[in-house]
């Protein structure tokens, strides 16, 4: 028999008996602070069941006990024989690990949990099992205009204790969270309180997940320096990537005093909330850091040491709350010669969203320097709607085969927002699993059945159709005639629209519009086939279909452009036609959609290129009918 288990454990062996758990059976713990780790474990599964949980019985269906040797950190052996189930543990997290597997060995066998099941036949069985990676993490981007209501994270925080996920992150570069020495920047807004993130920190901790907090705190600061603190950039009017030209500021200026205020008010107004002893600065894509008012000093000292010397000022207001940091390494890793100068308790994050990303050489860098870093790969679900299946497998098994072999203390799958935020987190749960498998055990779990995993332990899908039909429909961009970095082409569009899109389509032809249509209509049926036993599987099913149909619609932008290259008029019309139509109803669904799961912050801000798409359709239809 196979349990399709995710992450797959280290190794399985299936006996030839069976036990037989009920719903009236007894958990011992052999000590009283398992006590909320496991049940929490229970709830997971066994909420419908009136299992007790005690320290002594004289027969216990589940017997979870420490033992002095031959389990590893975070490990355990998971035995059922014909007489009951043993957990052997020798810290918390592994009898919490090996109570979620049993959990996942009750989905393989009875399906979702919540069912109302007096008894369950399980195969006898030894599983031996740990982590590769001490430290799995997750980070949802909640500073792109989505932030979601605190009862659907704990939900998702479910989901990531059942993965073995042990690290947090909600990242945050504009004003999603309700700042107290800067309310002028988030009045009237939806966004999340520090009750919010007090609950969520507890609820984290009681599954043994580190909440981190994390914060931009030197690039990604344009939400910041946009009006009111415009002063504070190092290139307010805009500055320069290569030759291109982006007008409006997105860096600190290091050397301006009120900068260092601001990152200091910031952790403490935030900080306070948070539990973890770490805080993640961020001090990524600094991008403009020596074109403007840092321009002379930068030329002096060199733009790597202003950089890590303000780094470290970053660093010691964290320390001044008790915290440890975390920074993405894209600067720093620039400039060999200044590692040294990182604090000594910091973390790197090299991360890296391509196929063969992060590189080899980039671990190595930092293992040869005696730099504590973590690998960073992506779900690779933004700027996309339906997701990259493809990359997403590539990149997540490439950071963990260099996170492993240049000794990368950690792993941290990220979930970015770029451009509104647009996509589902449904689209993500693919990604996010895979991540989790492959930080768990990279061999074990390379070669697994991701599709049937999905359907077994994610979707709860009897009709075993939707993880496959999530991992197809993702790989839709492989269909498009152009492959820009970072986001598919039929995204490209939609942020460009009517006006700034022609070169995006230069040198295709009317047909890879119409493959990617064909590709996903030939898919779009299999949603209704699915038999998901999820509290919300009808709200993932109208996800799925909401972006089905918005990407669609996208391909009339490029038969747009194949049609004003051409002098088509008849195709220009259509297209025209088809975006004025549908458009309207795109948005009220994406409205009532984001409504369910997300607070309203920053929606509106989402939505503006599908306006400001309708408007020029509709103004356009009228001057060339």
């Amino acid at each position: 028999m196979e349990f399709n288990l995710i992450p797959q454990p280290k190794a399985i062996t299936i006996k030839e008996d069976f036990f037989a758990i009920n719903a009236y059976g007894y958990i011992c713990i052999d000590n009283r602070d398992l006590y909320t780790c496991i049940s929490c474990a229970r709830e997971a599964y066994f909420s419908s069941y009136e299992i007790a949980i005690g320290t002594y019985h004289y027969a216990p269906v589940i017997n979870i006990y420490k033992v002095d040797s031959g389990v590893k950190e975070q490990g355990y052996n998971l035995i059922i024989t014909k007489d009951g189930v043993s957990i052997e543990y020798t810290d918390a997290a592994g009898a919490f690990y090996g109570f979620m597997t049993l959990n996942q060995i009750m989905d393989t066998i009875a399906g979702a949990p919540g069912g109302d099941i007096n008894e369950v036949i399980l195969p006898c069985c030894i599983i031996n099992d740990y982590p590769d990676f001490p430290v799995r993490g997750y980070m949802l981007d909640i500073g792109r205009n989505k932030v979601p209501k605190t009862e659907e994270i704990l939900r998702l925080i479910d989901m990531l204790a059942g993965l073995k996920i042990n690290h947090m992150e909600l990242y945050i570069e504009g004003i999603p969270f309700a700042y107290k020495s800067y309310p002028e920047m988030w009045e009237g807004k939806d966004v999340m309180r520090g009750e919010d993130i007090l609950i969520i920190d507890r609820y984290c901790k009681d599954r043994l997940i580190e909440l981190v907090p994390t914060q931009n705190n030197f690039g990604h600061m344009d939400n910041w320096l946009y009006k009111e603190y415009r002063h504070l950039a190092e290139c307010p009017e805009g500055f320069y990537v290569g030759e291109v030209f982006l007008p409006g500021p997105r860096c600190l200026n290091p050397f301006n005093s009120g900068s260092l205020e601001l990152v200091k008010n910031i952790a403490d107004d935030l900080l306070p909330y948070f539990s973890s002893s770490q805080y993640n600065i961020c001090c990524d894509e600094t991008i403009e850091l020596g074109q403007g008012f840092s321009k002379e000093t930068c030329e002096k000292k060199g733009k790597g040491k202003v950089y890590v010397d303000f780094l470290n000022k970053v660093h010691e207001i964290a320390a001044s709350h008790g915290k440890s940091t975390l920074f993405w390494d894209d600067i720093i890793k620039h400039y060999p010669d200044l590692l040294c100068e990182l604090p000594k308790d910091s973390i790197a994050l090299e991360w890296g969203y391509y196929e063969n990303l992060p590189l080899a050489e980039n671990c190595k860098l930092l293992q040869d320097n005696n730099v504590t870093y973590y690998v960073c790969p992506g779900t690779a679900c933004w700027n996309t709607l339906l997701g990259k299946t493809g990359q997403m497998l590539a990149n997540i098994t490439t950071a963990a085969r260099n996170g492993l072999a240049y000794g990368a203390a950690g792993f941290l799958n990220t979930d970015w927002g770029d451009c509104g935020h647009l996509q589902s987190i449904a689209t993500s749960y693919a990604g996010i699993a895979y991540g989790a498998a492959m930080s768990w055990g990279h061999e074990e779990n390379e070669k697994a059945d991701l599709a049937v995993a999905l359907d077994k332990h994610i979707f709860f899908d009897k009709a075993g159709k939707m993880g496959k039909f999530v991992l197809d429909i993702g790989n839709y961009y492989q269909q498009e005639g152009s492959h820009p970095r970072n986001i598919t082409l039929s995204f490209r569009l939609f942020i460009e629209g009517l006006r700034t899109g022609k070169s995006w389509v230069e040198g295709l032809h009317p047909d890879d519009f119409y493959r990617v249509e064909e590709y996903i209509r030939a898919l779009a049926p299999i949603i209704d086939e699915t038999q998901m036993q999820r509290p919300d599987a009808e709200l993932i099913k109208d996800d799925y279909k909401l972006a089905i149909d918005a990407v669609v619609l996208l391909q009339q932008i490029g038969l747009y452009y194949m049609a004003k290259d051409s002098g088509d008029d008849n195709m220009l019309q259509r297209s025209l036609a088809k975006l004025v139509d549908k458009i309207p109803c795109i948005i009220s669904r994406t409205k009532e959609l984001w409504l369910i799961r997300n607070k309203y912050s920053y929606l509106d801000v989402s939505l503006e290129p599908w306006v400001n798409i309708l408007n020029d359709a509709v103004k356009e239809s009228k001057t060339t009918s």
